[in-house]
């Protein structure tokens, strides 16, 4: 390894992915400005395997990021020796650490959340997901490697991207096992903006603290004004997310209302997330699924439909209704219906026509607060129920008496701390556009 400088930060580049590189430069740009000064180590290729990593670790990556290098001309590159020790001999993956066929959290540690979103399974395994699992253990072992020579009491604290990722999250377990703080970087609300995060991106908690932080410093005439324009672009279905999650429904389709009251449960995706969020109390429901099965024991059949909306398909995504199986112990109930991922019913349409909505945290609870609709429920972690804590119902007892009794008002100016913070937070970039048709960046 180089020789480390004296500087007492340090920032690792885990992935060759460009926007890992766009928000490391812009951060570094941003903090250079500010005085703060940055070792960046470079373990892109760490790891890696295949001849297309392989040829692009040689010709030193992308055409962007050998832009980015050549602008660092201050900044200390530090390189890793493994960096061209290429992991061929690895293709055979020894899976002793994995006790059983199915791959759990405990025996993949800070691989599992990226082995089951590239995998599209809930459930990996070492024979279905072979390959898969085989390069991301590969990468966890190799970053691990090359991170044990360097020295943390040189630095006094540690930066990476998003914090989730097999790499990057190496080197969050790395610096908190050396008790080093970190920081991790992600886009802010666009692609040209990018946000801090002390804990993690995925934490609800640290997010309300920072929609409460921006709400509170911004001036009062510009918040209301920016917060009230979001909602309006949410009701005119323009909002929230880039990708069209309607783009397989019908508009105003929905299934006929008979005699019984409808309750509609929006389930979340947990692909992209599974084992990356806050930990939440033993007391209240650990997932969707359990706050589904207490919904479905407190509602009287002969009273209710029960509507299960699954998470529609994301159009970009190759794997399509991954997580179905997790509600399989619902089907075959006469009042429970479950509609699939690729239903062309409109979920703002049988949200309007039901008498109750549930979700464990989906953002579309805010598109129907939005909309002036109370009968929103959100059971799990979500950044707004400190805004509506009155329809946060996280365990059994506080649902079950909303069952009995619950009809709580709401005022849509509630939820304006929301609304401002994820239409306009983060930090500008300064140096670097982004063309949305390419979905590249370039200076």
């Amino acid at each position: 390894m180089a020789a480390l400088s004296s500087n007492r930060n340090l920032l690792v580049l885990c992935y060759s992915l460009d926007w890992h590189w766009v928000l490391s430069y812009e951060f570094l740009n941003h903090e250079n400005k500010l005085g703060v000064s940055y070792d960046v180590l470079n373990l892109s290729y760490v790891g890696e395997i295949g001849p297309r990593k392989l040829i692009k670790n040689i010709v030193g990556g992308s055409k962007l990021q050998r832009t980015i290098l050549k602008n660092w001309k201050a900044k200390e590159i530090l390189v890793s020796k493994h960096r061209y020790n290429w992991p061929w001999n690895n293709s055979r993956l020894n899976f002793r650490t994995i006790k059983s066929r199915v791959v759990n959290l405990e025996s993949a540690q800070e691989a599992f959340n990226t082995i089951v979103e590239r995998a599209g399974s809930l459930k990996p395994d070492t024979e279905s997901h072979s390959k898969i699992i085989r390069q991301e253990i590969t990468a966890r072992e190799k970053i691990r490697s090359a991170l044990s020579s360097i020295d943390l009491c040189d630095y006094d604290r540690v930066v990476t991207v998003n914090g989730r990722f097999t790499k990057n999250a190496v080197v969050v377990s790395w610096a908190k096992g050396n008790n080093s703080p970190t920081k991790l970087i992600e886009f802010g609300s666009s692609a040209t903006k990018f946000e801090i995060y002390e804990s993690s991106p995925q934490s609800m908690e640290e997010i309300e603290s920072k929609i409460n932080e921006y709400w509170n410093s911004a001036d009062e005439v510009v918040r209301e004004f920016e917060a009230n324009s979001y909602l309006n672009k949410i009701i005119k279905n323009s909002g929230l997310s880039e990708i069209d999650w309607r783009n397989s429904m019908k508009p105003g389709e929905a299934p006929k209302k008979g005699t019984k009251k409808i309750c509609t449960f929006f389930s979340s995706t947990e692909l992209e997330y599974i084992g990356v969020g806050d930990p939440i109390p033993n007391e209240n429901f650990q997932n969707q699924v359990a706050a589904f099965k207490a919904l479905v024991n407190l509602l009287d059949k002969e009273d209710w439909d029960i509507y299960l909306r699954m998470h529609p398909n994301n159009p970009k995504n190759k794997i399509q209704g991954a997580e179905s199986f997790i509600w399989d112990e619902f089907k075959g109930f006469g009042h429970i219906k479950i509609i699939p991922s690729d239903s062309n019913v409109d979920s703002l349409e049988l949200g309007r026509v039901s008498d109750l909505i549930v979700s464990f945290g989906s953002n579309i609870a805010m598109e129907f607060v939005a909309r002036g609709i109370s009968n929103v429920l959100t059971l799990g972690p979500a950044p707004w129920n400190k805004l509506l804590p009155k329809l946060y119902k996280p365990d059994l007892n506080s649902l079950s008496n909303y069952i009995k009794y619950g009809d709580e008002e709401i005022n849509i100016r509630d939820i304006y701390p929301w609304a401002y913070f994820v239409s306009t937070f983060g930090t500008d970039f300064e140096i670097f556009n982004f063309n949305a048709k390419k979905s590249k960046w370039s200076f």
